[in-house]
């Protein structure tokens, strides 16, 4: 198996940058609210307060965002041997079998046949035959080329080349000896001039992304062209730039270092055939394969108690203001009152339902993977918390007079 990396881009610069500024905007506001709710008066926890809460939790999500692509494009790599071409990316994989693929094309030498032929790019071609027409027609565009450079070999390169050599020519020497002339049955790297879109009518990509899937010099999308239709990105480099991949149900596309010599050794390792049978599939990490995807009471505890915190802290903040200064927060066994602090006190109740949220969410998930049932009851003791902070905050309103 050999192992290729992208091609060099900005992209992992780019998500570092995105990344530091995430964390320096996320830093100031959750300084501003921690400010505005511990202030002396009651402006500071209103609904302002709580909105700049949510806005905190929406950057906390998407620093995790940033933070988990940028990781997964250091990742980013592919590998090739006899039987797939595997893309690694962070904990998951794409598996590609040689088998399945019907093209390996440098993208700009399809997109130059889709402009000779004069496609009309306002339809996407759903004959089967047509597109493949588009393929075939550009598959013999490299194989015509001069070559421009000489493919470097590995050891196993060496072996498959012993398959897809053939004799051209034996004859004599004047030594009386033989010698034989080897001709491996390789595409030569192209010759075409680089794709131009102008003059051309060819539309951009749309892309279809998934969150922080897509930025200058990284592209982990879904983009929709036509009249190729949908092509699933792992590149690092434009589609002009990328290699396509097309299989029966799919079309990729790849930014491997060295693009001309990863045909080459594809081709090679083609010719020697599988050893064994590999399916199209995206192997998912610890994250796509977590149990917990599939466990509907799973979620759906930790929905109601995510349900249940919020609820709580827009309850709050609409009777915060009719509270007086200070009010009882704790009581003894004798249910005497030994604790008297100010309204915003009462604040900290939603922020330990939240706390507790949380911390049961990823205890319960690391634990619903080895034992599902010890999972399911750290959830449901995150609803048992709601409940009971639930029933202080109507204690405290209570001793108010303001639950009647």
């Amino acid at each position: 198996m050999k192992n290729w990396k992208p091609i060099s881009s900005l992209g992992g610069v780019i998500g570092i940058i995105l990344t530091l500024l995430t964390v320096g905007l996320l830093g100031g506001m959750l300084w501003q609210t921690i400010v505005s709710a511990q202030a002396p008066d009651s402006t500071g926890a209103n609904f302002g307060t709580f909105g700049m809460g949510l806005l905190c939790f929406l950057l906390l999500a998407v620093l995790a965002g940033l933070a988990f692509r940028t990781f997964n494009f250091y990742r980013l790599s592919y590998s090739l041997d006899r039987n797939a071409i595997v893309i690694l990316l962070g904990d998951r994989k794409q598996v590609i079998p040689l088998a399945n693929i019907e093209h390996l094309l440098p993208a700009n030498i399809v997109l130059n046949e889709i402009a000779r032929q004069k496609i009309n790019t306002s339809q996407v071609i759903h004959d089967p035959n047509e597109m493949e027409s588009v393929f075939a027609t550009a598959e013999p565009v490299a194989k015509k080329a001069d070559v421009a450079a000489e493919p470097k070999t590995t050891s196993e390169d060496e072996i498959a080349e012993a398959v897809v050599v053939h004799v051209e020519d034996e004859k004599p020497t004047e030594n009386n000896e033989t010698q034989t002339a080897y001709k491996a049955e390789m595409p030569p790297p192209r010759k075409t001039p680089p794709f131009d879109a102008k003059g051309l009518l060819l539309p951009r990509i749309k892309p279809r992304m998934l969150l922080f899937s897509y930025w200058t010099g990284y592209y982990v999308n879904q983009g929709w062209l036509e009249p190729l239709g949908e092509i699933q990105f792992y590149s690092t480099v434009p589609l002009e730039q990328t290699l396509i991949i097309r299989t029966a149900s799919s079309v990729y596309a790849l930014s491997p270092q060295d693009p001309q010599q990863f045909i080459i050794e594809y081709k090679l390792r083609k010719n020697l055939g599988a050893t064994e049978n590999v399916k199209e599939e995206i192997q998912g990490g610890l994250t796509l394969n977590h149990p917990l995807w599939h466990d509907w009471l799973g979620r759906s505890l930790i929905a109601a108690g995510v349900v249940l915190n919020l609820l709580m802290f827009v309850f709050l903040l609409w009777r915060l203001p009719d509270l007086p200064d200070l009010v009882r927060l704790h009581f003894n066994k004798l249910g005497e009152v030994d604790r008297i602090s100010p309204k915003g006190e009462v604040m900290w109740l939603p922020f330990i339902g939240l706390g507790t949220v949380l911390l049961n969410s990823i205890f319960g998930s690391v634990i619903h993977k080895r034992e599902r049932i010890l999972g399911l009851i750290f959830f449901a003791a995150t609803l048992i918390v709601q409940f009971l902070l639930w029933i202080a905050i109507f204690t405290v309103i209570a001793e108010r007079g303001l639950g009647n």
